[in-house]
């Protein structure tokens, strides 16, 4: 049960398109399992509720859209397990994974932290 994560970027008035793509181990998925996902989000400006929005696609499963996530401090902090691991799907070898995020606030940039955990089935 392998745990990967990482931290992105997500520019004023902007959209992610997958913050997963070039991850070996999550575009594509190496085989059958299970993912679960945690998310936080944070910004030096503080908190921006309702601003940084969250789609997930697991293979041809839409598993979450416009999803809100926790803010945490001006700095980024990994989503705590369980608090902030609400999505989850089932997804089959070479499904691709795709987490596109937008940031619809004019004029403040935020940091996106998330963490994946793949149980193989």
């Amino acid at each position: 049960m392998p745990l990967i994560g990482g931290s992105t970027a997500i520019p004023a008035a902007s959209v992610v398109a997958n913050i997963f793509a070039g991850n070996p181990l999550l575009e594509l998925l190496p085989s059958d399992g299970e993912l679960a996902i945690g998310l936080t989000v944070s910004s030096a400006a503080g908190p921006i509720y309702g601003d940084i929005l969250f789609d997930f696609f697991c293979g041809t499963e839409w598993a979450a859209a416009d999803f809100p996530m926790r803010h945490t401090a001006l700095v980024a902090t990994p989503p705590l397990i369980p608090d902030d691991f609400n999505l989850s799907c089932m997804g089959l070898a070479n499904d691709r994974i795709v987490g596109k995020v937008r940031n619809k606030h004019a004029t403040v940039a935020a940091q996106l932290a998330w963490t994946v955990i793949f149980s193989e089935a």
